[in-house]
């Protein structure tokens, strides 16, 4: 054999073995094993991506249950404030009780004085 017509017989072998190589795709690297894993990959991170939702809807859950509470704080405050309303209606409605027994005591006084006045007055212009 001649040394020119061998090479070019391993040149040709070595010519079919890289493009029969080249046109095969590893199965591993884009079949449907890694389809599957990239899938479940995604399946998972929707999974953590639903459950991100769930904490900020149960974080807006505890923010409205903070602001029920913070809404029934401001009503006990206005029922401690309506409570002190009744209370301060109650001091006036006792102030207004003695004055008013004040206004009878002085009614009673001026009719004392009348009723002296008037038995002065028989005193000194008796009827008899």
């Amino acid at each position: 054999m001649q040394p020119g017509v061998r090479s070019e017989r391993r040149r040709d072998k070595l010519f079919v073995q890289k493009t029969s190589c080249s046109r095969r795709e590893p199965a591993s690297a884009y079949g449907p094993k890694s389809i599957a894993i990239y899938q479940s990959i995604a399946i998972y991170q929707s999974i953590a991506i639903y459950q991100s939702i769930a904490i900020y809807q149960s974080i807006a859950i505890y923010q409205s249950i903070a602001i029920y509470q913070s809404i029934a704080i401001y009503q006990s405050i206005a029922i401690y404030q309506s409570i002190a309303i009744y209370q301060s209606i109650a001091i006036y409605q006792s102030i207004a009780i003695y004055q008013s027994i004040a206004i009878y005591q002085f009614i009673a006084i001026y009719q004392s004085i009348a009723i002296y006045q008037s038995i002065a007055k028989r005193a000194e212009f008796p009827v008899d």
